[in-house]
């Protein structure tokens, strides 16, 4: 007999947990969000990621990328901090220096399955000890290599986290268990590797799981729409997130909250352009009318700012 569990969505009240922006505030106040990503040609995941992340608040944002990324990089999104690695004489450096000044990590999209990118995930789950989402090519690094897996479970016993982000083909390699069953059973599934790894999963589907490890409440994602299912849309999932722990929302929570602020990001984007005509950058775009409403809808519940 499969477990029961309790199972919860979001509404627009809960818009109200996004945290409110003092008045007298400065760009460390709303943290510093590390996004690791974009091997070469691919640094469009790294600025999608970086992109909405500023657009969800956080105060800066460093991105570490191949070396050839650069000046892409530094065009698309001059707000960001750059810092490059070579992949032909990689050292792990300035990562480190990276981790330890940054609130939150943003890792995997993009990033590549070279030896490169497995050493610099192997880092980052040794060094880190700030909120972390995998995404994307980091989970697939994971799948297939047992010492990451390992250094992720340990993860477990450091307060900040993990979260995982995959949709059913990650998961599918993370778990060694068919698309199909995973189709027919995402909570449990979803439920058993939070619990046996100690990660807050979120599963991609039409109504995206967030599980917590130890928790048997089920957060049931309820708003997005086909528009989502573009190039780019998981990226500018993974930036929205960590901008959110960087600036202070607990794990667990700021998985829930991602994954609702996305979905109403892509209602408002396919309401404006089609679902058929939406890009990651018209859900990025859209991130802006989704805060907007809930500083509004603040201010309707009479809540001054401080």
């Amino acid at each position: 007999m499969l477990k029961e569990f309790r199972k919860y969505s979001y509404g627009e009240k809960e818009l109200l947990n996004i945290p409110e922006r003092p008045e007298r505030s400065h760009k460390g106040t709303f943290g510093r969000l590390l996004v690791i990503g974009g091997s070469y040609g691919m640094s469009g995941a790294a600025y999608f990621s970086a992109h909405a992340a500023y657009r969800s608040g956080v105060g800066l944002v460093e991105i570490y990328s191949d070396e050839e990324n650069r000046g892409i990089l530094q065009t698309l999104i001059p707000e960001a901090i750059i810092t490059g690695y070579s992949t032909e004489t990689y050292d792990s450096g300035d990562l480190r220096v990276a981790i330890r000044r940054c609130d939150a990590i943003s890792i995997g999209m993009g990033l590549g399955c070279s030896n490169t990118a497995r050493t610099v995930l192997a880092t980052v789950l040794q060094e880190s000890r700030v909120p972390t989402v995998i995404d994307a090519d980091a989970l697939n690094l994971i799948a297939h290599d047992g010492e990451l897996f390992r250094l992720m479970c340990e993860r477990r016993d450091n307060a900040a986290g993990v979260i995982v982000t995959p949709h059913f083909g990650e998961m599918s390699r993370l778990c060694g268990v068919s698309i199909s069953d995973i189709a027919n059973d995402t909570v449990h599934i979803a439920k058993d590797f939070a619990d046996r790894t100690g990660a807050v999963c979120l599963l991609k589907d039409r109504n995206t799981v967030v599980c917590e490890p130890g928790c048997d409440d089920i957060f049931i994602n309820t708003s997005g729409c086909s528009g989502l299912a573009t190039a780019g849309s998981g990226d500018v999932l993974a930036g929205i997130i960590g901008a959110l722990c960087a600036y202070g929302v607990p794990s667990a929570e700021a998985a829930r909250l991602g994954a609702y602020v996305h979905g109403l990001a892509g209602e408002v984007a396919s309401a404006k352009l089609s679902e058929y005509s939406v890009m990651a950058r018209d859900i990025i775009d859209s991130l802006t009318f989704v805060f907007r409403r809930a500083e509004i809808f603040r201010s309707e519940k009479g809540m001054p700012k401080r």
